[in-house]
């Protein structure tokens, strides 16, 4: 079982919203949404404060094998912005020298 389905069964289990587990562990709303749509992956830190507000023990993620699920960075491709000199502009240089 990978980990975002075990946390998110162990929450419904529980009739815990998803805002109740963020209250309850300190874990940003954000972080919990993002492990359970299997989009982040825990570190070692956050999934003991995640066990410990699901009163589960980490003995029960033994079955879950962090290292081969782990999510992949999205690589967001940016578009180059092309460079456009301003002439009319005056550099601090320029008016310095009156230039």
């Amino acid at each position: 079982m990978k980990v975002s389905e075990l946390i998110k069964s162990l929450r419904a289990a529980k009739d815990m919203p998803q805002q109740s587990l963020s209250e309850k562990s300190g874990v940003p709303l954000a972080t919990v949404r993002g492990i359970e749509q299997d989009k982040r992956q825990p570190s070692w830190a956050t999934l003991q404060r995640l066990a410990k507000a699901l009163g589960a023990s980490l003995g029960d993620f033994d079955g879950c094998d962090l290292a081969e699920e782990r999510a992949t960075p999205k690589k967001v491709k940016r578009k180059a912005r092309p460079y456009k000199f301003d002439a009319s502009i005056n550099s601090p240089r320029q008016k310095a020298t009156g230039n």
